[in-house]
């Protein structure tokens, strides 16, 4: 099920004989994946915070020892070369009358990147992008008078779960449940629908759960990360079967700063083909970046978000929550 302001765009893909859901699919975690972040995890995270910051970070610059930028962009797909083949040159604008949509959003890991929320916060405001502030509830202390004043600048809260545990989605379902209400309780009052889970992890349960649970979207699963599945469009999509909207991640600051030496010039033209492919094809642009990596590069994010902001004659920058409640709306 799609938002009905991008029916055409699955009608296309329909007619091509292209089933949508075969494109959004929860596919199995590896299973060596799987008992490294059930098991394994769990020792690390009894490891001071520096300290298993590091080793995670470490890990993964081994996983792309040779340190090169790899990433998937929306041309890869064939979903995307069969839409934009038939809506070339026709400039829809089926968003807020923009083309498409850039959802900035910050997943706050750690308390480092706790202390640097409300500066970010300031600098995306000042090049006036609603962005969506993604916390946990037990690995930091949470001011609710830092949540009043992002909500009251039309900021959303959405939730990274209670801690950073990259096995959260193999957890017991009852565990799980007992988890997202603790955290829920916790941000009560800051009306909270959105989810992102730590490092990623996602599976059938965890997300039939979300749905039970009345979160409106999950934002979890990767477009253009070549070390996770990707699903192959990016729109938002409704997972009937679990009862909740997905809609995709695409770019995170990680893959340029931390896991790759990726110059700022490589980064932004990187970026720059982002943003042309999403547009001709009415996409949603979800950008991933963290605090606790822009802490000590605040000159680099403002530049970033500067960027941004050059494409905003065909780009509307609002929470992935406005996107869901737009989308429902607009036919």
């Amino acid at each position: 099920m799609f938002l009905k302001n991008l029916q055409k765009h699955f009608a296309i893909l329909q007619k091509h004989g292209v089933v949508a859901d075969s494109l959004f699919t929860v596919p199995p975690t590896p299973i060596v994946e799987r008992y490294i972040r059930q098991y394994l995890v769990p020792v690390v995270n009894l490891l001071p915070a520096r300290t298993r910051y590091a080793s995670t970070a470490l890990l993964k610059k081994v996983r792309n020892f040779h340190g090169k930028l790899q990433l998937h962009y929306p041309s890869d797909f064939q979903g995307w070369q069969l839409i934009s083949e038939e809506i070339k040159g026709l400039e829809l604008r089926p968003w807020w009358e923009k083309r498409a949509v850039v959802c900035l959003c910050h997943d706050i890991d750690n308390l480092q990147g706790y202390h640097f929320t409300a500066r970010m916060a300031e600098i995306d405001a000042q090049y006036g992008i609603q962005s969506t502030f993604n916390f946990l509830t037990h690995d930091y202390p949470i001011q609710n008078d830092l949540l009043t004043v992002l909500r009251e600048n039309n900021f959303e809260i959405g939730l990274h779960g209670d801690t950073h545990d990259q096995g959260f989605a193999f957890r017991s379902p009852a565990a799980i449940q007992k988890r997202l209400t603790r955290s829920l309780d916790r941000l009560q009052g800051h009306d909270i629908v959105g989810y992102r889970s730590p490092a990623l992890s996602i599976s059938h349960h965890l997300l039939r759960i979300l749905g039970q649970m009345n979160f409106v979207y999950d934002s979890t699963m990767q477009i253009a990360s070549s070390f996770y599945y990707s699903v192959q469009l990016p729109y938002p999509y409704y997972l009937e079967q679990f009862g909740i909207w997905e809609i995709p991640l695409m770019v995170q600051d990680d893959n340029y700063v931390r896991d790759t030496r990726t110059s700022e010039h490589e980064i932004f033209r990187s970026l720059q083909r982002f943003l042309t492919e999403i547009i001709p094809m009415n996409g949603v642009l979800v950008i991933n970046a963290h605090p606790h990596l822009m802490v000590n590069r605040q000159k680099f994010y403002e530049n970033f978000v500067r960027y941004l902001t050059r494409f905003s004659g065909h780009v509307a920058f609002v929470s992935m929550k406005a996107v869901i409640e737009y989308g429902c709306e607009h036919s």
